[in-house]
């Protein structure tokens, strides 16, 4: 059972402070519970925010994609509903366009006032039907971004109304999307020229997030497209770590020859198409690019082929998925893919049986997205033109049964109502909710720290009516320890929690109402001790990854001196993370995962790390007082640790070598078992980061980053 498992990102820059959380944006309110101390049992079986378990997929099929062929059938306007409940897809993504036009809801768009009835329909008759909507500001080919400041304040203008009216009018039929995109295909100059002022987009994509955060949606921007994607990620590998065997690699497997004048000269062409991706992700000097506007998602576009034979399929797929995991580096934040497909070719062999079906499962059960909108049509194949996945009625054809029956085998079965009964008297209607904790992570500052959950209804229900009176309660664990008193909610669609706490751990709110019980995601406490040291110590939690600094220390013999950020912990537990030491560090230092039984000096404790001198450490010390034990092993190129405290008093410590941007993590089978400890009944049980630089340098500071981090108490 999955307790928490994000992936956190490195970053260039952080800031010292002295054991604090860096939480940007956690809002916090209501009046705290206190725990009690009560023995629950583990948590529920949820999953985390991204998981195998969570149907990321849905249909992106527009029905004037091709308006300069006439000869190329589409999709009837009323047959993309028909098409994603026919093929159980959950998201349907769609489009509002045409902003420079009056922007209400008898606009032309692509939903317009003739689809509008079929999209109520849509959204109200099945319980998980969920929509992704693009909002742009002319929309289609040879576009254009909001040219001034004038513009993006009437594109805001309209966001904001048509969110609200769409709140007002699917809170009788459904709910409101779940997906804000900005804009399209941002980086493609069939979209917009590549000669196109992109400062001005960013300057409308920071202007729209607080619009769509304010509603409770998610935002991401409008997709960026394969080239400038890849040129991206072979520039960064260059001139930014300057590895140009990487770079080299990469270019035969992504780029074509002709990318390049004389190698590594980009063309003219692809120069400008490298321009707009650098801008947009990094931003400009007075204007923030991904990397540090507060998008939810950082979204990509990808199709493969087209290619006659479709013999290229994994080879495809897995350079992709090197690019995902360098974006994902860099911006600090998960990828997701909007817009994907397979081109057809007339050229050679058909696609084999399988494609859609491959396709799905690797970006289902190896990049983990949680957003996979598949891009169906047009009905009439052509070389470049995407596979259809449903004739022009939505029925689906042998690619779409591919696509439906994956879902089928994989997932619940999305379109079955699942209607809730109400006291009251009321009808019954279709039950949705959002529950999120924040902030995911906290390093406590001073002797307690604050949680939070939300709870976002979007349940259908005719407005005004009770759902039922006095309906939310919050029931807080702390996972293996305690748990608290239920604490009583209101009626309101939006409500928060609030809970302040004492101690590191693990948390979560179980949510109760009228239907059953809920449980929100993981929230962890961490706490930053300096073992055996009255020098300065300083702990960072900022853009997904925990940075922890030490002056001096040393790990051994009777006593230790060292720093140490730690969780609560109890059997079974288990920790990972990519560790990185800083390399100012001082000669001798090392840093890993520690099981301690408490915090002082001499107590007993289990370690595995990494030094600066690129040995792999078994350190344990098995009684207070005890001479702690210390093997070196050499030629040992660890890069990620992993330690499973099991039920008995056994400690298993793992070590892989992987390299590369792989946020995922290691796969089973690339994990090596290196040691196994004895580690009989502690008091006061911690798990945690620690870091040490050994004498006689110990005024220096040591420091570590510790990435990609994972806590569990699954048993494997």
């Amino acid at each position: 059972m999955m307790f928490g498992g994000v992936s956190f990102s490195p970053s260039s820059s952080y800031q010292y402070l002295s054991c604090v959380l860096v939480c940007l944006g956690c809002l916090l309110s209501s009046s705290p519970s206190s725990l009690t101390s009560a023995q629950p049992p583990l948590a529920p079986d949820y999953q985390p925010e991204v998981s195998l378990y969570a149907d990321p997929f849905g249909i992106y099929a527009p029905t004037a994609w091709n308006a300069q062929n006439t000869a190329v059938l589409n999709l009837l306007a009323a047959s993309r509903y028909t098409l994603n409940r026919n093929a159980n897809a959950p998201y349907l993504r769609a489009s509002f366009d045409n902003i420079t036009g009056n922007y209400d809801l008898t606009a032309k768009w692509y939903i317009n006032k003739a689809d509008w009835n079929d999209y109520k329909v849509y959204t109200g008759n099945s319980a998980n039907a969920k929509t992704v909507i693009n909002f742009e500001w002319k929309g289609g080919f040879n576009s254009v971004f909001p040219q001034n400041s004038a513009q993006i304040d009437k594109f805001i203008s309209a966001l904001n109304t048509t969110l609200n009216t769409m709140k007002r009018t699917l809170n009788y039929y459904h709910k409101l999307p779940k997906l804000i995109i900005i804009e399209n295909k941002e980086t493609d100059p069939a979209y917009f020229a590549a000669t196109a002022d992109r400062v001005q987009y960013l300057l409308q994509l920071a202007a729209s997030i607080p619009i769509v955060h304010n509603q409770g949606l998610e935002v991401t921007n409008g997709g960026i497209t394969q080239g400038p994607l890849a040129l991206y990620v072979w520039y960064h590998y260059y001139y930014t770590v300057k590895d140009y065997t990487r770079a080299s690699n990469f270019r035969n497997r992504a780029l074509a020859y002709d990318a390049f004048t004389t190698y590594p000269t980009l063309t003219s062409e692809n120069q400008q198409l490298l321009n707009i991706a650098i801008t947009l992700i990094n931003g400009t000097s007075s204007v923030r690019g991904y990397v540090d506007l507060p998008l939810d998602y950082v979204n990509i576009h990808w199709y493969l082929g087209p290619v006659g034979t479709f013999n290229s399929l994994y080879d495809e797929l897995t350079t992709l998925q090197e690019q995902v995991d360098v974006l994902s580096f860099i911006t600090g934040k998960p990828i997701i893919a909007t817009e994907i497909g397979a081109l057809y070719s007339s050229i050679g062999a058909l696609p084999p049986p399988d494609l859609v079906r491959n396709i799905m499962s690797y970006f289902h059960t190896i990049m983990l997205f949680r957003y996979v909108i598949w891009r169906s049509g047009p009905i009439t194949n052509g070389d470049a033109q995407p596979i259809a996945l449903a004739d022009k009625n939505g029925v689906l054809n042998d690619d779409g049964i591919q696509f439906r029956d994956y879902i089928n085998n994989y997932f619940d079965n999305v379109f079955a109502a699942s209607y809730w009964p109400v006291n009251g008297g009321l009808s019954d209607f279709v039950r949705d909710i959002n529950i999120t904790t924040h902030p995911k992570s906290v390093i406590m500052s001073g002797p307690t720290a604050t949680l939070s959950v939300t709870i976002q209804d979007y349940s259908q229900v005719p407005s005004g009516q009770c759902i039922p009176c006095s309906r939310w309660r919050f029931l807080w664990y702390h996972i293996g320890i305690s748990s608290a008193s239920a604490t009583s909610g209101v009626t309101q669609s939006i409500y928060t929690n609030t809970i302040t706490v004492q101690t590191t751990g693990a948390y979560y709110a179980q949510v109760i109402d009228t239907a059953g019980s809920t449980p929100s995601k993981l929230a962890l406490v961490w706490e930053c001790s300096k073992i055996g040291n009255t020098l300065p110590a300083t702990a960072v939690y900022i853009n997904n990854e925990y940075t922890l600094f030490g002056q001096g220390g040393t790990i051994g013999g009777t006593s230790d001196t060292f720093e140490f950020l730690h969780l609560a912990a109890w059997s079974p537990f288990e920790m990972i993370a990519n560790v990185v030491l800083g390399n100012a560090s001082p000669t001798g230092s090392r840093a890993g995962i520690m099981l301690r039984s408490g915090d002082s000096t001499g107590t007993p404790f289990v370690m595995i790390a990494i030094g600066l001198d690129s040995k792999l450490y078994i350190q344990h010390r098995l009684a207070t007082g005890g001479v702690a034990v210390t093997s070196t092993f050499n030629s040992i190129p660890a890069t990620w640790l992993r330690m499973v405290w099991r039920n008995g008093g056994v400690v298993q410590l793992y070590y892989s070598t992987i390299t590369g941007y792989n946020p995922a993590g290691p796969t089973s089978s690339s994990w090596t078992l290196f040691d196994t400890k004895p580690m009989p009944s502690l008091v006061n049980a911690m798990m945690g980061f620690a870091v040490a630089g050994s004498p006689p340098e110990q005024t220096w500071y040591a420091s570590a980053k510790f990435m990609y981090v994972s806590v569990s108490n699954e048993l494997l």
